[in-house]
């Protein structure tokens, strides 16, 4: 947990959220204005999907315990 708690501090002090601006940042390389706009436009659709993928495995987890369990 600690770990992960700094890496989120680096990435919220750099700015820094996607795969490419994570490996961009690992290079020590910046990216362009319009690719960090782009990345940006992309944190939204991120997060919906990992919210509803996350929605949809603890449903298969929850249904697969009753079915067990019960």
């Amino acid at each position: 947990m600690y770990y992960a708690w700094q890496v989120e501090k680096y990435k919220k002090k750099y700015d820094i959220q996607t795969y490419q601006e994570i490996v961009a940042f690992m290079d020590g390389k910046n990216l362009s204005d319009i690719e960090k706009a782009r990345e940006e436009g992309k944190r939204i659709y991120q997060k919906i999907f990992m919210a509803v993928g996350a929605g949809i495995v603890g449903f298969i987890v929850t249904y697969l315990m009753m079915r067990i369990l019960g």
